[in-house]
């Protein structure tokens, strides 16, 4: 991401600033506090993206093995974080001949 060169604020607000009664010195300060979070957040976005990138190169590397079968994980599904306010069990047993699902909620857990 290329860095940011442009002036934030308009030539109405300083003006407008200005009729207040806050100092031109003021103002100009404020801008340069005002371009140096804009840069210090386009800081975190770029480290952000090169996070996700790494993140991802890593999930490419992982195998997962299942009865003695070895392989590649190849999809991801990656959604949003939904609190709940009840907690569930879900098992998934696969053999040789067939299978078997268990469903169960935490409160019945022993």
């Amino acid at each position: 991401m290329a860095p940011l060169h442009n002036v934030y604020s308009t030539e109405k607000l300083p003006q407008r600033l200005l009729e207040e009664g806050v100092g031109k010195a003021a103002i100009q300060d404020n801008e340069q506090i005002i371009r140096n979070e804009f840069a210090a957040l386009q800081n975190q976005l770029v480290l952000l993206r090169q996070k996700r990138w790494l993140l991802i190169d890593t999930l490419r590397q992982l195998e997962v093995e299942m009865g003695g079968c070895k392989g590649p994980i190849t999809t991801f599904i990656v959604e949003p974080f939904v609190p709940h306010h009840e907690k569930f069990y879900l098992t998934i047993v696969s053999e040789r001949l067939g299978g078997s699902i268990s469903f169960q909620n935490v409160e019945n857990r022993n």
